[in-house]
């Protein structure tokens, strides 16, 4: 798990060129507040100046500023502006998180869990994770009922991940949407309801999630919870298997190869297949020579031409 930054939402930002009111505010003899300094800050990381950035939220957080004490420990555990130290960052979090700093929270939570910059320390993890989360950030939702999901530190509690889960879903978390869908589909703290599942495939799909994507495909071509759509299924699986998924891959040559939900493309089928063979999808690789087998040698070329372009296309 990655960390996040301490500002999720940057505040306005006056353009590098023009004077900040810090700079304004120095000009004309007046004392620099917190608040500005802050802005001096973000302004001088938003154009780039790591190092200069560095140094003020460095002077704040030691005057006792927890939201530069989290900023602070970012910059450390990421080395940008300052060397990496994972130890340094890990105490500037847990003054901050003392101070009530809900990333600071979770962004220990992470390290703790991971024994970055020191022991592991599981406990304390899951205790300041339910504090951000109760705090109400996303990404400690998520980690929470993850935890909760695997029992890590504390009971397996699938029905108290499921309300964690909700909650981030409330938010508009497309990762939390596709958790209660794989909970609904296997039945976990809940009652099997494969509409439900698909329910929430559809939203997290919506947000983007590729993961999403590939599973709502998958009911979408089998009617599970759904109506059963084979062309929905085939535009699904494209869109997973070109974000990487080596399982949509195989099932979107399955389609192209046997013209289901669509015409039939042996040369993309090919391809995909290639793709997911490459991946070590199984029988991928017996389905790539049975594709092969069937394409006159003008088409196989240029099937071979097409996977060459494919796999040198920047993602």
């Amino acid at each position: 798990m990655s960390s996040v930054p301490p500002h999720e939402r940057e505040p306005d930002l006056p353009a590098a060129s023009e004077r900040s009111t810090a700079e304004q505010s120095a000009a004309q003899g007046e004392p620099e507040t917190a608040e500005r300094a802050l802005e001096r800050a973000t302004a001088e990381l938003s154009a780039g100046r790591e190092v200069a950035a560095a140094a003020i939220f460095s002077q704040l957080a030691e005057r006792g500023n927890v939201q530069a004490q989290a900023m602070l420990g970012y910059l450390l555990e990421r080395g940008q502006g300052v060397e990496r130290d994972p130890a340094a960052a890990r105490q500037w979090y847990d003054r901050a998180a003392g101070g009530g700093d809900a990333v600071a929270r979770y962004n220990l939570a992470a390290m703790l869990l991971e024994a970055r910059g020191g022991r592991r320390d599981v406990e304390r993890a899951v205790e300041l994770c339910r504090l951000s989360a109760e705090q109400g950030l996303v990404q400690a939702q998520l980690l929470l009922a993850r935890l909760l999901c695997i029992g890590r530190g504390l009971r397996p509690d699938a029905a108290a991940a499921r309300t964690w889960l909700q909650r981030a879903a409330e938010q508009g978390s497309a990762e939390a949407e596709l958790g209660l869908g794989v909970l609904y589909e296997r039945g976990v703290g809940v009652a099997r309801d494969a509409a439900k599942a698909a329910e929430h495939y559809a939203r997290a799909c919506d947000g983007g999630n590729v993961q999403a994507t590939f599973n709502l495909a998958l009911a979408l071509e089998s009617g599970s919870g759904v109506e059963r759509d084979e062309g929905r299924a085939r535009e699904l699986y494209r869109r997973a298997a070109d974000a990487g998924i080596p399982q949509a891959q195989h099932n979107l040559a399955l389609m192209l190869g046997e013209g289901r939900g669509g015409q039939r493309d042996s040369l993309r089928a090919y391809v995909y297949a290639a793709l997911a063979a490459d991946a070590g999808v199984a029988h991928a690789a017996a389905l790539r020579e049975r594709i092969a087998r069937s394409l006159r040698l003008g088409e196989l070329a240029r099937a071979r031409a097409l996977l060459e372009q494919t796999i040198k296309r920047p993602s």
